[in-house]
């Protein structure tokens, strides 16, 4: 994530001017001195700079799909010799 961090917040910078970088520690300590609890909701208000902001009734979560889907994968049998049928 090093130099891609980098191009990409460029990037957005260039579109969009309002765009800031923020650290893990910084979060941590507004989280902390407004009293919230560890949870993505809590960050999210943290990074926004308004962290006292009244919380959603409902959160929405993205769910990852699609690992280990390579051809190394897909060749090798499983246990019980059974291949992926993708």
């Amino acid at each position: 994530m090093g130099i891609m961090r980098w191009a990409i917040y460029n990037r957005l910078k260039e579109e969009h001017p309002n765009v800031g970088m923020t650290y893990g520690y910084i979060t941590k300590n507004t989280r902390i001195r407004n009293n919230l609890g560890k949870d993505h909701a809590a960050d999210a208000r943290c990074t926004s700079g308004n962290p006292r902001s009244t919380p959603l009734d409902v959160i929405y979560m993205q769910k990852a799909a699609g690992k280990r889907n390579h051809q190394l994968h897909k060749a090798t049998i499983n246990k019980g010799g059974k291949r992926r049928l993708n």
